[in-house]
């Protein structure tokens, strides 16, 4: 199938007409001409910060639609258009197609892929670790399982970031420098940088991401020394297990302050935005709701509070369809899926 490619010059607004005998020949073209716009398209992608990645490669579905949107804007400024010869026509659906397959096509293979999903995962850890704080409280609500985590507010811990006495933080793991350490150490940077196969999942191969990421293009690691030096604890690669036990213990004992409950869940809007993009925001119920709940476990907490938002919401004249911990809120008459309550957590901790 042979394409004909129109354009206009910025500068001299002359029209520009070349043809191509097949597709490849079409993107060889984009590809030339446009280099730098590809470039800016794959990085116009904001990740949200994320502190674990068990899976990275999920972030190419919206690297993809971001790049695609940006390099389409571009082009469509430039009067740019791919024509079918053959019908002698130029349809802007074509153009449309053919965009998105180029774009697929750039990272069609590992090292593109990583090349472009590699700094995406970089900056979420970078924004991750801006944006974190260290908090404190109790696992389940068990005052006999005091844990410290950093994270960001209102959100579940990740193991990744858990210091505890359990015995989950000693365990002995296979750091990035070979050396077998306790994992609370591989974790926080103390056996030679993050722990890779931790943070994107210790039950796959991780490779891809040392091979390219770091040694093919170069990229650099967050750094996580800001982490460290903000812990309400000091610690330090030379720390015993009683020793680290010991501080938790001390800080939970010169705490002074309210513990209480804390609950969280991410709300899907489908209702705010003109363009009908669903906004995902991780809301804190006890900005809410926090003086309704009554509960002693976090599974008790949880189910009170999915019970209380289903009653406001039938209370207001909306529909509402529980599903286990999910919450879908539907506006009558015609049923259209208004919002998401999803991904409950609950956790008893210190408030400043």
């Amino acid at each position: 199938m042979r394409y004909a490619v129109r354009w206009e010059e910025p500068e001299t607004h002359n029209l520009q007409n070349i043809q191509f005998e097949d597709k490849s020949a079409v993107f060889d073209f984009i590809r030339d001409r446009y280099a730098d716009e590809i470039d800016d398209a794959f990085d116009s992608y904001i990740p949200q910060a994320c502190g674990v990645f068990p899976d990275p490669f999920s972030m190419e579905t919206p690297i993809l639609e971001s790049a695609y949107n940006y390099l389409k804007n571009i082009l469509d400024e430039q009067g740019f258009s791919i024509i079918d010869l053959q019908e002698e026509s130029t349809h802007d659906e074509l153009t449309s197609i053919l965009l998105r397959s180029f774009v697929e096509d750039c990272v069609n293979s590992s090292d593109a892929s990583c090349q472009y999903i590699g700094p995406k995962v970089l900056e979420a850890l970078s924004q991750f670790i801006s944006k974190g704080k260290w908090q404190w409280g109790y696992l389940d609500g068990d005052t006999s399982k005091p844990i410290l985590w950093f994270g960001l507010v209102n959100e579940r811990p990740f193991s990744y970031w858990i210091i505890s006495k359990e015995d989950e933080s000693f365990e002995q793991v296979l750091s990035i420098n070979g050396t077998q350490t306790e994992k609370w150490k591989s974790c926080f940077g103390f056996a030679g940088g993050f722990d890779w196969n931790l943070l994107i999942d210790d039950s796959r191969d991780c490779d891809i991401f040392f091979t390219w990421v770091f040694v093919e293009f170069g990229m650099d690691e967050p750094d996580i020394a800001p982490v460290i030096s903000s812990c309400p604890i000091e610690i330090t690669a030379s720390d015993t297990k009683e020793e680290l036990c010991h501080k938790i213990d001390k800080l939970f004992s010169a705490t002074q302050g309210q513990i209480k409950w804390s609950l969280s869940y991410l709300r899907t809007d489908y209702s705010t935005n003109m363009d009908q993009t669903p906004v995902k925001e991780r809301v804190s119920f006890s900005d809410e709701f926090g003086e309704y709940i009554q509960g002693n476990t976090p599974d008790e907490i949880i189910d009170n509070a999915i019970s209380y938002i289903g009653e406001i919401m039938q209370s207001n004249c909306l529909d509402v369809k529980m599903d286990g911990r999910r919450i879908s809120v539907f506006t009558p008459p015609d049923s259209e899926l208004t919002a998401v309550y999803e991904d409950f957590f609950a956790i008893m901790k210190f408030e400043e």
